[in-house]
């Protein structure tokens, strides 16, 4: 019954998980270890999917959706139907798709020209939706509605708003050019964004997966070669998954398997031969993966030209441990004249992550008494104890640095129980588990952490350091941290692998101030979501490690965004259920503990090193009891102080009069009130007695008193007379870590108190913030830096200008966009619209070979022209130098032979009408020559 209940209520958080975010696909929720069936079945064969599938997607409806390239179409599986639907449309060699929430589907469809096109179910019509010049290997559209397109030609992933009518296409990953550095792509696959925005790509010719955050163009190897923890040898992934807790899933296509990702570490889940094949086990060049709602697994295993599903076995998980928790309330019905009870018992089933240490819930204002009681001198712990250590059931272990030995106290007794006579070199950091192992730092000298087992008389090494470990912890996945103050980073090693090899989680291994490097590291703490706390000592803060993230965010201390408090050289940290920070202050010889209200000092307020009960002189490390107690190592005055929890609290007497006029009756009632326990998380009942006294008339009037006992100071109340009345310590109102100050009036009035207000704040209680560096002085992730009171500096980061980091960099100014191409700045980049179809490339460089034709062409008619142009002008050139200047005429001789040589002839003309005279007419002819 409580499987089924479990599984009922783990697929209702993953429905309702998927609601919330709007999201298409699965992403279920595991256990730490989930497997599945090795031997898969075939969910499709080439008969309905074609030769070698390219991609699978699966809805949240378990409809599947497998491009066919064969035969330019996609297939359709409805849950429950095992006769797929076949949608055919103007669609050229798909390769991949994507299915968003509404139902609308997104395919590449002409991997010649790359298009993506849009379509439904509903329509057999597909409409361009982009285009990218190039075929995409994989498709994703975010919950944004932005479409990603990975080209693998191009060594890039490109985006484009499904919002906006424009082509406007951004690079978000890869430049262009083959590389493997951080900004880099080499032939990328598969893609994956999460919901925020991050963008994770399957490297593949990198043999590398890599995460790029929303914004940023460098990327994080988070799996394979190249990444700073150890997962997995990958040898060309080509597609990656998340599940609903973030771990990855890989196709690692060269390996024929499928890995993943959990809370400790990689490892392979199904076709784990290295070797190809075609058996029900085996992969043979997988290409891409996908859940079901049930979280199942379907593989496209691709060469075989099928789709393989591997079930989820869901009996095989770790059991998770369980505590119930009977919560019991009592109802009073005062109604009628007869007073009825009536008991409800209510059992909640609440799932525990076991640890080992204690994490005690405190109310708001949890105090501890100053003046501490030594639960230890140097007699027992030797000279500058540093690692302290208190399990569940409150025993105590102390590192003594002197001797090498570990001291262990059982149920808080006043001498040692127990001794390790294990004989190391100054062991500084210890840390138990559940089960009573002891790990302890032996790095000063011989470069080891190492194991004292429970049924062992002598350590092991289990993990080999390049120094000693002032830090050690095991987070609940049985990863085990070490601080390495002398190399500034944490490193880690899994307990549950026999490998050796250590992985640097924070820091850089050089000391810095940044978000990325530490110096001397000291106390480190890993909450049960794997964030790391680490005392950055050297930089006076403490630095927040969110889990698979090597930038770090101060939490206290200097460059804390917010206000917290001043810290020293801070060597210890530890949290309460709550995750309020305790600190260790070391420069300052003091403890100081964060609540609901901010910071403040707990034990050791003096602000001096001292030897006084009420005083530390150098404290190192700090541990809780069961009951909230504190227990601090003392180093320098080499003792363990131990300061107890006040659970003291003001018991108020109240006594309700009413003034009557005839004779009573009295009553009495019982009330129930619901208290919390200091020292443990179990609510308690408590039950209170209250008099009253009725009449039949209606009461003339009624008041409340308070009645306190009677103290000797006039500052003091509560029937102990040990809570200050004072206006700074009941108000507590001076805000941002201003000292308050009672000007001790013989009238004692309630405001009668200053606030003496930190640099940069101002007002009766120091409330008004007038630091020229506030929460959005810098925009765009800008940090600002403190010059004066009243000046600051915005350190803008990549991409970002101006006075507050508010103006993006225009990259247009030095960049020229070809063949009249339009030039818009992008964030770290620039994009050339080109006009038409005619150019393309990142400055519209590239012409189309048409256009070259045509410019070929045109071309060579110009040549011609200008050829005969010149050879005309050369003609005429010359011949004018020979007649006129040389005084040759080549053309004279033939000019001669063209003369035509015709006689003079002379006619007479005489009238015909005239009279005939007898004379005689001669004609003459006379040849001129």
């Amino acid at each position: 019954m409580t499987l089924i209940g479990n599984e009922l209520r783990r697929w209702i958080i993953l429905i309702l998980i998927g609601q919330v975010l709007g999201v298409s696909y699965n992403q279920p929720k595991f256990c730490p270890n989930p497997a599945f069936d090795l031997n898969a079945t075939t969910f499709a064969d080439i008969s309905t999917i074609g030769t070698e599938p390219y991609d699978i997607f699966i809805d949240t409806n378990n409809t599947v959706y497998i491009p066919n390239q064969q035969n330019n179409r996609f297939v359709v599986w409805f849950e429950g139907n095992s006769i797929p639907m076949n949608i055919s449309g103007n669609f050229l060699n798909p390769y991949s798709l994507f299915v968003t929430t509404s139902g609308d589907i997104y395919i590449d469809s002409d991997n010649s020209t790359g298009q993506i096109d849009k379509c439904t179910l509903n329509s057999l019509v597909s409409i361009p939706i982009m285009y990218s010049c190039q075929k995409c290997m994989d498709i994703f559209v975010d919950i944004n509605n932005t479409i990603y397109c990975s080209m693998e030609e191009s060594h890039q992933v490109i985006t484009k708003s499904l919002n906006s009518p424009s082509n406007v296409l951004t690079i978000v990953a890869g430049t262009g050019t083959m590389g493997s550095d951080s900004y880099s792509l080499y032939e990328p696959k598969g893609i994956f964004v999460d919901v925020n925005f991050d963008l994770y790509v399957a490297d593949s010719s990198n043999n590398r997966v890599q995460l790029f955050r929303s914004g940023e163009l460098s990327g994080i190897t988070i799996a394979g070669s190249g990444s700073l923890n150890n997962t997995f040898t990958l040898n060309h992934p080509t597609a990656i998954a998340l599940d609903a807790d973030k771990y990855l899933y890989i196709v690692d296509r060269f390996n024929h398997r499928i890995v993943a990702s959990g809370p400790t570490g990689f490892r392979c889940l199904v076709a784990c031969y290295h070797s190809n094949g075609t058996s029900s086990d085996q992969l043979w060049y997988p290409w891409s993966l996908a859940f079901d709602s049930y979280g199942n697994l379907f593989v496209d295993d691709k060469t075989n030209s099928r789709i393989q599903k591997f079930r989820l076995l869901t009996g095989l998980c770790d059991n998770i441990t369980t505590t119930e928790e009977t919560i019991t309330s009592t109802v009073y019905n005062m109604e009628s004249s007869t007073d009825t009870i009536q008991q409800n018992s209510v059992t909640i089933s609440l799932s525990n992550t076991i640890v080992s240490y204690n994490q005690p819930k405190f109310n708001a204002n949890a105090s501890w008494y100053t003046d501490g009681i030594t639960f230890a001198t140097d007699l027992t712990v030797g000279t500058s104890p540093y690692g302290i250590f208190i399990d569940t059931n409150d025993t105590i272990y102390v590192a003594d640095q002197a001797s090498g030995q570990i001291q262990i106290w059982f149920n808080n007794v006043s001498t040692p129980t127990r001794t390790l006579l294990q004989y190391m070199s100054h062991p500084y950091a210890l840390f138990i588990k559940n089960n009573g192992d002891i790990y302890i730092d032996d790095g000063a000298s011989n470069k080891q952490v190492n194991v004292w087992s429970t049924d062992a008389n002598s350590s092991i090494p289990i993990m080999y350091v390049a120094g000693k470990c002032l830090g050690l912890f095991i987070d609940i996945s049985d990863v085990l941290y070490c601080s390495m103050s002398d190399f500034h980073q944490v490193v880690t090693k899994s307990l549950n692998s026999n490998s050796n090899t250590t992985t640097i989680i924070a820091g850089t291994g050089c000391n810095g101030s940044t978000s990325s490097t530490l110096w001397f590291p000291y106390g480190i703490f890993v909450d049960t979501n794997f964030d790391l706390y680490v005392a950055d000592s050297e930089n006076n803060r403490v630095q927040l490690f969110r889990s698979e993230e090597l930038n770090g965010r101060t939490v206290a201390g200097m460059t804390s965004l917010n206000l917290t408090i001043t810290l020293n050289h801070p060597t210890g940290i530890i949290l309460d259920i709550d995750k309020y920070l305790f600190i260790v202050d070391n420069g300052n010889h003091r403890i100081v503990g964060s609540g609901p209200y901010g910071f403040r000092c707990l034990v050791g307020c003096h602000g001096l090193a001292g030897s006084g009960s009420s005083q530390l002189n150098y404290p190192a490390s700090l541990s809780f009891d069961s009951y909230g107690n504190i227990f601090v190592t003392d180093q320098n005055n080499s003792r363990i102080q131990k300061f107890i929890l006040n659970n003291t609290e003001v018991k108020c007497i109240y006594e309700l009069i009413f003034n009557i006029d005839e004779d009573t009756t009295q009553q009495s009632t019982s009330m129930s009130t619901l208290e919390e326990d200091k020292s443990s998380s179990n609510p308690t009942v408590s039950t209170a007695m209250l008099s009253t006294t009725v009449t039949n008339q209606k009461a003339h009037s009624s008041s409340i008193f308070f009645v306190p006992p009677l103290c000797h100071s006039q500052y003091e109340i509560s029937p102990n007379c040990n809570v200050s009345s004072t206006p700074c310590d009941m108000l507590q109102s001076c805000q941002n870590n201003g000292t308050c100050i009672n000007n001790n009036n013989t009238n004692n009035a309630i405001q009668d108190y200053t606030c003496s207000c930190l640099s940069g704040f101002d007002g009766i209680n120091c409330e008004i913030d007038n630091r020229p560096c506030q929460l959005n002085t810098c925009w765009n992730d800008g940090t600002c830096n403190t010059i004066s009171n009243n000046t600051f500096e915005c350190l803008c980061p990549l991409g970002w200008i101006g006075r507050h980091c508010e103006t993006k960099m225009y990259y247009c100014d030095n960049t020229k966009c070809l063949n009249n191409g339009v030039c818009r700045s992008l964030l770290l980049n620039y994009t050339c619209e080109c006009l038409g179809s005619s150019f393309s490339g990142q400055n519209c460089q590239i012409t189309a070979s048409r256009i070259v034709i045509y410019q070929i062409i045109s071309k060579s008619f110009a040549y011609i022209s200008i050829i005969s142009i010149v050879a005309v002008f050369i003609f005429v050139f010359i011949m004018d130098i020979l007649k006129y200047i040389i005084g040759i005429d080549p053309a004279k001789v033939k000019l001669k032979k063209k003369k035509v040589k015709r006689p003079k002839v002379f006619q007479r003309f005489v009238y015909i009408n005239a009279s005939v005279q007898p004379t005689s007419v001669k004609t003459y002819k006379e040849n001129v020559s």
